[in-house]
């Protein structure tokens, strides 16, 4: 038998104290002690994986440190794994915020120590995602570890002996993306869980012993290792060791020795390594007793062994969500609150991936192209602030870390997350507006539609801030920066102070506009018009990739009109109807309000607003859709991390803000939207549909809603949607039926069921991007697209219930301490689609549509606006368009990212960038040429790499001095990423 002891220790990069609390206290001794003990003991091994502690220990590193790390690296005895800038959750994060945070660390690693892991483990995430083995089998890695799996799924695994098995994708039939995973035996990774099923054993070694920290619970089990009592000791641990083996369909076995910061004392080195030393000796000289060959050992090595044993692998395919436990207090309990809890963070961190996406993109473009134009004075400007993306990236990356996204840190530790967030936020739209700037040479600022000009703190992102026209003549100018690789109308949405202003286009050509008062609820909980502010609404038509301007102007003509005056393009003052407002205006009459346009029509109830159902008009496709607001009381047991709701006790959300004759609600008709409207002191309920557009623009509903918490009581607050789709599906557990939904994973979909004879939050599911519940007898599908991570469930047939937010006034004894009940307003943006769906054999019934999956995009990925005073600028040399690209992207390929890499010296960009590019998979098959097109050009060659920008192949893409309007096609199947080193002249 093999044994490998795995000396590790796990540090959160946040949690109980923040980054920077962690690393001065306690990483920092660690790193510096392992290089120190490894140096002395030559055949200790030790493995690290988060980055971003690693970085910044080598920042103040003595030269002889890093002459010792690069040598322990060479030597296979200090393993980095996995390679990211944390350790991520893999729920929570998109796509874009899993790539970004795996290539800043393995690049990291590449440019300063030129090493590149080929292992990696996630032994602390709450479940796993079937997206992560992909996105580490296409970095480089060769195999992966995971721990924190259901109970069930950890009892299952055992009795098949399925513990390495490989990991593939259900839309890869070639099994090329499937990699070799290890799930940990037991239930967690401390040493006391690790070495065998039995912890009481196990704690007799872990041999720390710290003076001032004698009340460690393996203290009262463990006894150093004496010539007295070696025997028993290595009999009981080789008693351990073969009942793990036993759970394998081969001879070898890896057990981790550490914890949450452990070995952060010199002293424990010193005690862990002579002690395992004595027992590896006495068991390696006694063959004919244990059979055996124990060993330090690394990650790496255990796989490179299996692999030699030549074992068949099972395959599996799905995910492992939810992760569920049996510990004390609550058994079994499921970890299924984290996916909703603080909405506000995880929002925040959608807004800081978008803003860096746009940076990353804008400033690669410009860069290079105003290096190309020999514009050396713009070049160097702009190089100088390549440090800003770097930080940008770091903090963003920094976030995704499993006790960052998923909400599970205190308030204080979270408030610096936010604060790190906010500030990745604010570099990257300086670097978008220096870019933009050189780019159509104008003097720009960027406008927030969501937060104050320059913002003071990550609280105020949910304010808004009125577009100013002095009475001087001056002009707005605002410049959209469309960052997706199609074309895209864009419903603008510009707080205002004047009703009197007129749109035109980037010919001069006058648009379509309207004005819609400004609806709202005070901090005093009064709901109504705010006087003298009015909201101007437009539909901007955006070209792929580019740079668009439109102009605003003010005009002295006063004369308004519901409907469009002929020749006059004074914007168009919108209809308003109201109900309980107590304002002069026209009455909502009807038990119904039907917003509609040429592609879909969508009902209210009169008295209270909210949504009834969906009509889909050309293909006459109607759904019933009744929306609820509600919460489940929530007590003991409901906490940051488990979800324990008392779903007897649901409550109305809209009581509080009914009177005798219903909710205050006001209808708004116009030409560019029609959006009916619900105020409450706590909950604010805007929907609506677009008058102008591009039809799958038109084909949807759009839903947002803004919570003040102020007040709020307690509890688990959802969305239920309950429609007239038939969605019970054969059980995957008996021969019942169940109902059944679809979320997506950030790449693909997986289908979830729940199951009855469980309790509610069992059956709750993460869903990053969209959700969907369908029926097959009618071809009817129901899809819930979001702008942040959600948790989602369907209680019954036809229904989809998501978690919008989370108030909890209890722990829920998982290690943070205290409840959740955080202050920050909070908006969420839902778009709700109804279309049909063909039903075809095998999974790609469970493929989103197209339109789904553009839309989703749309949703996560929003123009940025510049905005210029026209009249203080010489409009002459304006550049009204630019493009990055002269043609679009195929309709089914998303540009993931585009970002500069670092160059040799520190904080200088150099002419090399990684392409990212994601398949969008679906439904239809459309034929696209995949042909991408921009004036830039290449020297000589754009190489195939992997996702961190390692070459996997010495294919040439691109000829010499091609540029890549006519020389590069990328390649891909669908859902895969497809990525390329692209080397600028």
């Amino acid at each position: 038998m093999d044994v490998f002891v795995m000396p590790f220790s796990h540090n959160d990069p946040g949690w109980l104290q923040t980054f920077e609390g962690y690393f001065d206290t306690k990483t920092k001794f660690i790193l510096d002690n392992s290089i120190e003990k490894l140096m002395q003991y030559k055949n200790m091994t030790f493995v690290w994986s988060e980055i971003s502690f690693l970085s910044k220990w080598w920042d103040t590193a003595s030269l002889t440190q890093k002459r010792s790390l690069r040598r322990l690296l060479s030597e296979g005895r200090f393993e980095i794994l996995t390679g990211g800038w944390v350790m991520a959750d893999e729920s929570s994060p998109s796509i874009f915020a899993l790539t970004n945070e795996l290539v800043e660390g393995i690049s990291w690693l590449k440019r300063n120590l030129n090493y590149k892991p080929t292992a990696a483990w996630s032994i602390d995430p709450f479940g796993h995602s079937s997206s992560m083995p992909y996105l580490l089998k296409s970095s480089g890695i060769e195999g992966m570890m995971v721990q924190r799996l259901h109970y069930a799924w950890k009892h299952w695994l055992a009795e098949h002996k399925n513990a390495d098995f490989l990991w593939n994708q259900r839309w890869d039939t070639t099994g090329k993306h499937a990699i070799h995973c290890l799930n940990a035996h037991y239930d967690l990774y401390p040493t006391k869980h690790s070495c065998g099923p039995m912890p009481e054993t196990c704690m007799k070694f872990n041999f720390r012993r710290i003076p001032g920290q004698e009340n460690e619970e393996h203290l009262h089990y463990m006894t150093p290792v004496t010539n007295h009592n070696i025997l028993q000791l290595a009999d009981e641990l080789m008693g351990q060791y073969r009942r793990t083996a036993s759970l394998t369909k081969h001879n070898v076995i890896i057990t981790g020795l550490g914890d949450d910061f452990q070995f952060n004392e010199a002293l424990e080195w010193d005690q862990q390594y002579t002690n395992y030393d004595k027992l590896f000796q006495f068991i390696n000289n006694n063959p004919q007793r244990y059979n055996a060959r124990v060993q330090f050992g690394t990650l790496s090595q255990y796989f490179k062994v299996v692999k030699e044993s030549n074992t068949g692998l099972s395959t599996f395919q799905g995910d492992f969500f939810p992760y569920s436990d049996t510990y004390f207090p609550y058994a079994p309990a499921y970890w299924t609150g984290y996916y909703g809890t603080r909405p506000f963070w995880k929002k925040l961190s959608r807004e800081a991936e978008d803003e860096l996406r746009k940076a990353e993109i804008l400033f690669t473009f410009t860069l290079n192209h105003l290096r190309q134009q020999n514009y050396t004075s713009d070049v160097q400007t702009l190089a100088q602030k390549f440090n800003f993306i770097v930080q940008a990236r770091r903090w963003v990356a920094l976030f995704q870390h499993h006790d960052g996204i998923t909400g599970t840190s205190p308030r204080n530790t979270m408030i610096d997350y936010a604060e790190k967030l906010f500030d990745a936020i604010k570099r990257s739209e300086h670097i978008q507006t220096l870019c933009a700037k050189l780019l159509v040479r104008r003097h720009l600022q960027t406008y927030h539609s969501y937060t104050t000009s320059i913002g003071e703190s990550f609280a105020n992102l949910a304010d808004k801030v009125p577009l100013k026209f002095p009475d001087d003549g001056t002009t707005k100018k605002v410049v959209f920066f469309n960052s997706l690789g199609w074309t895209k109308s864009h419903l603008c949405r510009i707080l205002v102070e004047t009703p009197f202003l007129s749109v035109y286009g980037t010919s001069g050509e006058p648009i379509t506009s309207q004005i819609n008062p400004k609806l709202g609820t005070t901090e005093n909980g009064d709901s109504g018009i705010f006087d003298g502010y009015y909201e101007l609404v437009f539909v901007a038509y955006l070209q792929p990739l580019a740079l668009t301007t439109y102009e605003i102007r003010k005009v002295e003509d006063r004369r308004r009109t519901i409907h469009p005056i002929q020749n006059h393009n004074l914007a168009v003052s919108a209809g308003v109807q109201c109900r309980n407002c107590g304002y002069n205006l026209g009455n909502v009459e009807n038990s119904y309000v039907t917003l509609e346009n040429d592609e879909i029509a969508a009902y209210f109830d009169g008295n209270n607003g909210i949504l009834k159902g969906i009509t889909r008009k050309g293909e006459e496709l109607t759904a019933k859709v009744n929306l609820t607001y509600g919460k489940y009381d929530t007590g003991f047991g409901s906490g940051a991390y488990l979800s324990r709701p008392h779903v007897n006790s649901r409550h109305d959300l809209l009581d509080n803000c009914r009177n005798g004759t219903g909710a205050q609600l006001y209808v708004v008709s116009g030409p560019v939207l029609q959006e009916i409207t619900v105020l409450c002191k706590e909950l604010t309920i805007s929907s609506y549909v677009l008058q102008q557009g591009y039809p799958e623009s038109l084909s949807a509903v759009y839903l947002t809603n803004s919570v003040k918490p102020q007040g709020t009581k307690y509890g688990e607050f959802f969305m239920s949607f309950q429609t007239s789709l038939e969605t019970k599906e054969k059980s995957f557990y008996d021969d019942g039926e169940e109902p059944t939904f679809y979320t997506d994973t950030g790449l693909a979909v997986e289908k979830r069921m729940k199951v009855s004879r469980l309790p509610y939050e069992a059956s709750i599911y993460p869903v990053t991007n969209y959700a969907f519940i369908q029926d097959e007898q009618s071809e009817t599908r129901f899809s819930i697209l979001v702008d942040r991570a959600h948790g989602i469930t369907s209680p019954k047939s036809g229904q989809l219930e998501i978690i919008f937010d989370r108030r909890l006034p209890y722990d829920d004894a998982r290690g943070m301490d205290e409840g959740v009940n955080d202050p920050e307003d909070m908006v969420s943006n839902y778009v709700l689609v109804l279309e049909p769906f063909q039903r075809v054999k095998g999974d790609k019934t469970w493929e989103p549509s197209l339109d789904v999956q553009r839309a989703s995009k749309f949703l996560n990925y929003q123009p940025t606006a510049f905005v210029y005073d026209s009249e203080a600028s010489d409009n002459k040399n304006m550049h009204p368009r630019v493009a990055l690209f002269s043609r679009q992207f195929p309709s089914d390929m998303f540009l993931l990212n585009m970002r500069t890499s670092a160059g040799s010296s520190r904080g200088v960009p150099s002419k090399r960038a990684l392409m990212l590019l994601q398949n969008l998979g679906h439904m239809a098959n459309v034929d696209n040429s995949k042909f991408l097109n921009s004036d830039l050009r290449v020297n000589h060659y754009a190489v195939a790499t992997d996702l961190t920008g390692s070459p996997v192949s010495d294919e040439i893409v691109s000829g010499s001095q091609h540029s890549l309007r006519t020389a590069f096609i990328p390649k891909g199947n669908p859902y895969e990423l497809s990525s390329y080193a692209l080397h600028f002249r």
